[in-house]
């Protein structure tokens, strides 16, 4: 056999070889890892009831949950084991809902026809989101907060005790808030009219850009 024929053999052999490797390498990768991600796969179950008409929500559990706009009213838990909603979770009592309990590692969702106002304290993360109203009152206490995606007629907030409150895409007609301690920021929005009092001696806790 020619020292060439030999040379190119031997050339296709290591290039075969290699790829070879590499195939069975990943297929070794997968059986390990693509079956470990499927068994891992978490299913999420939604648990939903519908509410009685409320216009205020106070929620002093320190979780987190959202808010938005829709025809019905309704609380919904979303978490990897199907939730009870009980009163023990939250119930409604001369149109106020009150959250008492939130459970660990869930998803929760408040929708509400027509809501005024929210009370909130040490909240984790209290989101209001796609929501339409002629006036809507925020008292936040030692919370963060965020707002966006809403059209708001007259629109109040008191913050207080290190609350953090973002507002982004936002449309109202007219803005009046208090500050105490407490962290606003407001952006991409429209705002007619406002009137923001700072309560504290602090000037660099508020940017409206």
């Amino acid at each position: 056999m020619k020292t060439s024929n030999i040379l190119v053999i031997t050339y296709l052999s290591l290039i075969f070889g290699g790829l070879a490797v590499l195939y069975f390498d990943d297929m070794r990768h997968f059986l390990k890892y693509g079956r470990e991600t499927r068994t891992n796969v978490v299913k999420l179950h939604e648990s939903k009831v519908d509410l009685p008409q409320f216009t205020v929500i106070v929620d002093t559990t320190g979780y987190s949950f959202s808010v938005t706009s829709g025809e019905n009213n309704h609380f919904s838990i979303v978490k990897e084991s199907t939730a009870e909603i009980s009163p023990e979770i939250c119930n409604v009592r001369n149109d106020t809902l009150f959250i008492n309990r939130i459970p660990k590692n869930s998803s929760v969702k408040i929708v509400c026809k027509d809501i005024k106002a929210i009370v909130a304290k040490n909240s984790e993360m209290l989101s209001i989101k796609d929501l339409t109203s002629d006036m809507l009152y925020l008292k936040l206490e030692k919370a963060r907060s965020s707002i966006k995606n809403v059209k708001i007629g007259a629109f109040s907030f008191d913050l207080s005790n290190e609350t953090h409150f973002d507002a982004s895409n936002i449309t109202v007609e007219v803005l009046n808030g208090k500050l105490f301690n407490s962290y606003l920021n407001i952006y991409s929005s429209k705002i007619r009219r406002s009137s923001i009092e700072q309560l504290d001696e602090k000037k660099h806790n508020m940017f409206m850009h």
